[in-house]
């Protein structure tokens, strides 16, 4: 705690000795001069209309956050699970990087937050994208007018239960028609959750089990982005991307186990070793055309996983003594074609469509030790084929002050699925077949400049994953196993939103309902036995009611985002024979300060909670997540500081959670490896400088350089 201590006194104190310059009036802001032309640098500033957030970045304190991962972690609307970032209700979201959907992730993490111009959180987005209802982030990088070139270094230090560096090496370049840039990151990234896993079997007396964990991850990773464009013309350009991705980690598990069967006690010491090798390659032709009037977007992507995993625990105690391994191996390529329009139609009609194949050739090959089916070969191989082709068509016209755009996504998918499992290797084969129209309508109505107005319905589809698919054994512990489910059904979901903006305040009603949501449960393996099985299976209805209120305002040299939401739940499970209710009502919030202290110097501060949340078969405890953190320029913007404290309650805490299904209940209880200091310092070893020739008719070319 000394040296947290220290390192963040160290570093606010260089970061105040650097700065020279003093605020001279009561704008807070940052200047910087293009020859004749002066562009003022502010805070963030967000900008809330109906179901869309926007958000400036470039020339903030976001843009000074390190990686865009990073940056978005402190973004208003936003928070990090576990390193993952979710949208405020509504989970993982779909990334656009300049129009082009992202299929990894992890590309962020190489994208700097001083390349990023604005970001928009869509939480309604139009049938263009996924029809699993997920909310739409797209992210919009800073465009440049003349040649350049650019290198810049970074480098990412973390220090919770265990310590993380990685370091960033950033090369950018123009020259006429031709654009590319070229990132690399590599280093180690390390967590340890401490956790007590539960679970308990009810019948004539209560088996139940405690397991008390540690749970050190090391990974180890090489990350490479490149992009390249080249402007054939005025109205057209050819691009190309690729990303690659190597990580090595070591996973690690270690503690006790505690059965308790009829007053009877029994103690037994876990060490659980595992190694998982990933390789991910990923490239992206595309042809983009515009003109006034018609766009044209055509995208060729081939993505391709490839990981390899060994396993072996270690279970002693009371006499026993049991070594069970497993390895295998993972195979995943997905082609993507994808074919997008905008054009006019008469009546002043706008209307988009488009075409989306996707083609998924999955292998996965599993050999383990099965000690309840006493099998020292125990084999779990799954290969699936998917052909998924999908369209959408999408118009939009306004009516003075109204604006209606109805559209709708069409999707049929055949599937088929071979599965070995067990001692015989005669493949067994089934086929699925299914097809799904997801209607969207969006209603529009702007009576001034202070009121808007938006009503919006979403049917989603959500589909089982292939795992969950696999009617093979998996070895999770000695009273522990994994299996799928090919009975499983599609989850269909039903929104509903309607959204008021006043000025800088916004306030949304969301419903949505789902059929056949998905859950994943435990189950005894037969009827005799305390040995436990997770599966996944469909419950038959549940339901959610939503009141948000958002506010966003600039007051000074302060920018506050504020976001609070009541959650009314409605959905039932069987326990013991009787049927319980989840309807808990539940109170979420979220806090985003910005301050510009100087003008190169900025204070931010997020605070997020959760409430208890109950919903399907689980209920979750609060959470409290508070990071807050100082961020610099110096010598002259090639310096960038951000020193972050997180989670400083030490309660951002997702893993409490207690889950009721029949006759057993199970859960987690525990912190996670959240709470830490994290330092990321930028150095701009070489840019050249934009030269614009100022005057009020290329106005908008400065624009778009911020």
């Amino acid at each position: 705690m000394k040296k947290i201590i220290t390192l963040i006194i160290f570093c606010v104190h260089i970061s105040f000795c650097f700065c020279q310059n003093e605020i001279k009036d009561s704008s807070n802001v940052a200047i910087i001069e293009l020859d004749n032309v002066v562009v003022k640098g502010k805070i963030p500033r967000v900008q809330t209309k109906g179901s869309i957030s926007k958000i400036q970045v470039a020339n903030t304190v976001l843009a000074k956050m390190g990686t865009a991962m990073r940056m978005l972690y402190h973004t208003p609307g936003l928070h990090s699970v576990n390193d993952n970032v979710e949208v405020n209700g509504m989970g993982e979201p779909i990334y656009i990087l300049d129009g082009r959907v992202l299929s990894n992730a992890n590309i962020l993490s190489t994208l700097q937050a001083d390349n990023i111009k604005s970001i928009e959180i869509d939480r309604a987005p139009s049938a263009k994208y996924s029809p699993n209802g997920q909310p739409v982030i797209s992210i919009s990088t800073i465009k440049h007018i003349n040649d350049f070139m650019f290198l810049s270094v970074s480098n990412y230090l973390k220090q919770t239960r265990m310590f993380s560096d990685a370091g960033i090496l950033n090369m950018m370049g123009q020259y006429k028609k031709f654009s590319a840039s070229l990132s690399y990151m590599g280093g180690k990234e390390g967590n340890k959750n401490k956790e007590t896993y539960f679970r308990n079997v009810y019948g004539n007396d209560i088996f139940g089990i405690k397991q008390k964990r540690e749970t050190p991850i090391t990974t180890l990773a090489h990350k490479i982005n490149f992009s390249a464009d080249y402007q054939l013309n005025t109205k057209s350009r050819l691009g190309f991307y690729y990303f690659y991705q190597f990580s090595k980690e070591d996973n690690k598990a270690y503690g006790t186990n505690l059965t308790s069967w009829k007053k009877q006690e029994q103690w037994r010491d876990i060490d659980r070793q595992g190694r998982n090798l990933e390789n991910i390659h990923s490239g992206t032709l595309q042809y983009v055309y515009a003109n006034n009037n018609y766009s044209l977007d055509i995208s060729q992507e081939i993505a391709s996983t490839n990981i390899n995993h060994n396993t072996q625990t270690l279970e002693s105690g009371a006499g026993i003594l049991s070594l069970v391994k497993s390895h295998g191996n993972s195979r995943y390529t997905v082609y993507t074609t994808n074919i997008d329009n905008s054009f006019r139609l008469p009546w002043k009609i706008n209307a988009m469509a488009g075409i989306l194949y996707n083609y998924v050739d999955s292998k996965s090959k599993t050999n383990s030790e099965i000690p309840y089916l006493n099998s020292q070969n125990y084999i779990n191989n799954i290969n699936v084929k998917e052909s998924n082709p999908q369209a959408y068509l999408s118009f939009s016209r306004t009516f003075g002050k109204w604006t209606i755009m109805p559209a709708a996504r069409y999707q049929y998918i055949h599937r088929t699925i071979g599965s070995v499992s067990g001692t015989n290797t005669k493949e067994n084969l089934f086929k699925q077949n299914f097809s799904t129209l997801c209607p969207v309508v969006t209603i529009k109505y702007r009576p001034n400049d202070n009121w808007f107005f938006q009503l919006n319905y979403r049917k989603n589809l959500t589909q089982p994953n292939f795992a969950q698919l696999n009617s093979g054994l998996v070895y999770q512990d000695s009273l522990l196993y994994s299996t799928g489910n090919t009975s499983l059904k599609n989850e269909i979901m039903d929104r509903y939103t309607l959204s008021s903006t006043w000025k800088d305040l916004t306030l949304s009603l969301r419903y949505t309902y789902r059929k056949n949501p998905l859950v994943s449960v435990l189950r005894q393996i037969d009827a005799t036995s305390n040995i436990l099985c997770s599966y996944s299976m469909n419950m038959k209805k549940a339901s959610d009611f939503r009141v948000i209120l958002n506010y966003s305002k600039a007051l000074g040299n302060l920018e506050l985002s504020c976001e609070g939401e009541v959650v009314f739940p409605n959905s039932e499970y069987v326990f013991e024979g009787k049927t319980y209710k989840n309807d808990r009502i539940a109170f979420n919030g979220q806090v985003n300060i910005n301050y510009a202290f100087t003008p190169n110097i900025y204070l931010f501060t997020d605070y997020t909670y959760q409430g208890r949340n109950e919903y399907l078969l689980y209920n979750q405890k609060s959470i409290h997540s508070w990071n807050m953190g100082v961020a610099a320029s110096l010598l002259k913007n090639r310096l960038n500081i951000n020193l972050a404290i997180n989670d400083i309650l030490g309660k951002a805490n997702y893993n409490n959670i207690l889950y009721h299904f029949n006759n057993v209940d199970w859960g987690t209880r525990g912190k996670n490896d959240m709470r830490g200091v994290e330092l990321t310092i930028s150095y701009t070893i070489f840019n050249k400088e934009v030269n614009v020739k100022a005057n009020r008719k290329n106005e908008d070319i400065i624009q778009r350089t911020m």
